[in-house]
């Protein structure tokens, strides 16, 4: 299938990430998940450059294995459906709507996904309390 119709919606992205978790997202929602959309992601971001090598820990066993892959390698269409539902929630999305978006019947399933960042944590702080934008909540 072609993506064609996402050029449309691409200027309302801050950036390639935020554009590439919705293609991501609106694939494994609709219309294709399985191995093969794994792998062909896998290239796409190999193919734009997310190449750095990064750490990747697995335990078994008690044990831990410690690998470097790049890290296109670890991208797949669960990677898009975390970032959707985390910069969502960071657009201030209604969690009730984003449920009904991604189909989590409760919002403790649903919060496993996102990830909040220092930064969202210091511009929120910075946002409601009108603290300076260059005070840093966290590391304070």
């Amino acid at each position: 299938m072609r993506l064609d119709f996402l050029r449309f919606y691409q200027p309302f992205f801050k950036n390639i990430l935020e554009y590439l978790s919705v293609i991501l997202f609106v694939f494994c929602s609709k219309i294709l998940f399985n191995q093969v959309f794994d792998r062909e992601i896998k290239e796409v971001c190999r193919k734009i450059g997310i190449t750095s090598q990064v750490k990747k820990v697995k335990i078994v066993k008690n044990k831990t294995i410690e690998t470097v892959v790049p890290k296109y390698s670890l991208i797949s269409s669960h990677t898009g459906r975390r970032t959707f539902i985390t910069l969502s929630l960071n657009q201030n999305i209604r969690p009730d709507i984003l449920m009904k978006t991604t189909g989590h019947k409760k919002f403790e399933t649903m919060k496993r996904y996102t990830k909040i960042t220092d930064k969202y944590v210091n511009k929120e702080f910075s946002d409601k309390i009108k603290l300076s934008p260059d005070l840093d909540i966290i590391n304070s």
